[in-house]
């Protein structure tokens, strides 16, 4: 099995398992235990949110290994103990560090991990963050990409002293981009609600640190209305694509249910601008169409 080649871009979706997208990248009766399996064919990476509230028993971490090839990506959350309840203090490290023993299985499939902290977590937590991303292993080109959610370090000073520091760490910062969902008309239906209720509203820049910038994307829930937001992204992928670099952009969906379509807008938007990229996948919902 090899992973989807997006010449050099990771693109995915924030969970593999969702029974609605049988009207997309499963197939209509395919079983739920081979959700990943299936996944794997679309896209070649997945941003893992089960880690962030509980570790996953020894059994499902091979699992994952099993079917995925090796040059898949899964950007696994570190555990909510570590970022939002130790707020990377005394413990965090011992904690994260046998959650990454834990997960060694998966091998370089776990290249990037991502390290989501609360709003809480601001420029008086500074030396905190620089001692933590310090202390963690690096084995291979193994990396953390780091969301911060504080409104003060979104503009002014110390955004420009939180890239910096994160810079220091070889660290990468996290965007999160929620224009797309808030620019959702009323009446809003219950799954957009709740993701206006629990995503950050805080501005983004297109700005990379790393050899692996990461943009989390939440998408307007009427799929045709991204084109605005993500043609910006496509341009700045494509520049980042130009410079040698293997970015991330992970597409949300109120719900998730047309989140895989989220992302194929976004790769058409990057072909567009770079034509030698590989065509994506043909999934199965499109083999049915092309059979009548």
């Amino acid at each position: 099995m090899t992973t989807p080649d997006f010449g050099g871009l990771w693109l995915g979706c924030p969970q593999w398992a969702h029974r609605p997208w049988t009207e997309s990248i499963f197939p209509a009766k395919s079983s739920p235990r081979d959700a990943l399996l299936h996944y794997a064919r679309a896209f070649n990476t997945v941003e893992g949110n089960t880690t962030f509230y509980a570790t996953p028993p020894a059994d499902t971490v091979a699992k994952w290994a099993e079917q995925t090839p090796p040059s898949f990506r899964l950007v696994c959350k570190l555990p909510s103990e570590v970022t939002h309840e130790r707020l990377l203090g005394p413990g965090a490290l011992e904690v994260a560090q046998r959650f990454l023993d834990h997960m060694a299985p998966l091998g370089e499939r776990i290249e990037d991990l991502l390290i989501q902290l609360p709003a809480r977590f601001d420029e008086r937590r500074f030396d905190q963050l620089y001692r933590f991303l310090m202390a963690l292993p690096r084995p291979g080109a193994r990396g953390y990409a780091v969301e911060l959610r504080a409104p003060s370090l979104t503009h002014g000073p110390l955004f420009h002293e939180a890239n910096d520091l994160l810079s220091a760490a070889r660290a990468e910062r996290v965007w999160m981009d929620t224009r797309g969902l808030r620019a959702a008309p009323l009446p809003i239906d219950i799954p957009t609600h709740e993701a206006q209720k629990r995503k950050p509203d805080l501005p983004v820049f297109p700005l990379g640190l790393g050899p692996r910038p990461m943009v989390r994307y939440v998408a307007h829930p009427t799929v045709e209305e991204n084109h605005l937001w993500l043609e910006d992204w496509a341009a700045v992928f494509a520049r980042w694509l130009e410079e040698g670099r293997r970015p991330y952009f992970i597409a949300h969906y109120p719900g998730e249910t047309q989140a895989p379509q989220v992302a194929a807008l976004f790769y058409a938007r990057l072909r567009a601008r770079l034509p030698e990229l590989p065509p994506r996948p043909v999934w199965p919902c499109e083999e049915q169409i092309e059979l009548f």
